[in-house]
């Protein structure tokens, strides 16, 4: 016997589910500002190509607002501002900044679209959404949303995992824009918090 199906959520029950999720997974902590040091020849300092190296602390410009998290990949770096956007600073190579800048991934683009990837600049998320989290590896970026959505950019790039990435994003293994993962059907569904790390094989 087939399971009985179950009746289709109300508005009112899918805005109060969106609320709860919001409610669940939203960040708490406390704004502030952004402090690079260090060495980096590719811009990850966020300060310009001119900065590669800085011995104290200096903040970086993240578009004039607050930083409420930050993250960082093998040769770029990630930060969400206090009004859920993300910014991206350092190599683009693999579409990993989620932006037109240079770099090999948009080698085919206009020049008058493309941006200055030493300093932070805003990734290319949908209008509305507000990132909770954001995590980092070796050429790839994933923002974690308010409603518990993942999305992704960047380029899966290890020949072993080939085949569950081609299943995973719909058959593109360089992904320049941030593009929807997954998206909870329901508070069950939801996504709570993202790690990254790097695949290795023998």
């Amino acid at each position: 016997m087939a399971p009985a199906k179950r009746p289709a959520a109300s508005a009112a029950d899918l805005a109060k589910k969106r609320r709860l999720i919001k409610e669940f997974v939203a960040f708490t902590g406390k704004p502030g500002h952004c402090f690079t040091f260090g060495e980096s020849l590719f811009g990850a300092l966020g300060h310009g190509e001119d900065v590669t190296e800085r011995r104290t602390a200096l903040q970086v410009d993240v578009a004039g607002q607050q930083v409420l998290a930050i993250a960082s990949g093998d040769m770029h770096s990630v930060a969400i501002t206090d009004n859920g956007s993300v910014y991206t600073w350092g190599v683009n190579d693999e579409g990993a900044l989620g932006r037109p800048t240079d770099g090999d991934a948009w080698l085919n683009s206009s020049n008058g679209e493309r941006e200055d990837s030493c300093v932070p600049g805003k990734a290319r998320m949908p209008e509305g959404v507000f990132t909770v989290q954001v995590v980092a590896g070796g050429g790839f970026t994933f923002a974690l949303t308010d409603t518990g959505a993942v999305y992704g950019w960047g380029l899966f790039k290890d020949e072993v995992l080939d085949s569950d990435a081609k299943q995973f994003c719909g058959g593109v293994k360089l992904q320049r824009l941030p593009t929807l993962i997954f998206e909870p059907t329901d508070m069950r569904d939801r996504v709570i918090k993202l790690a990254a790390g790097e695949a290795t094989h023998r």
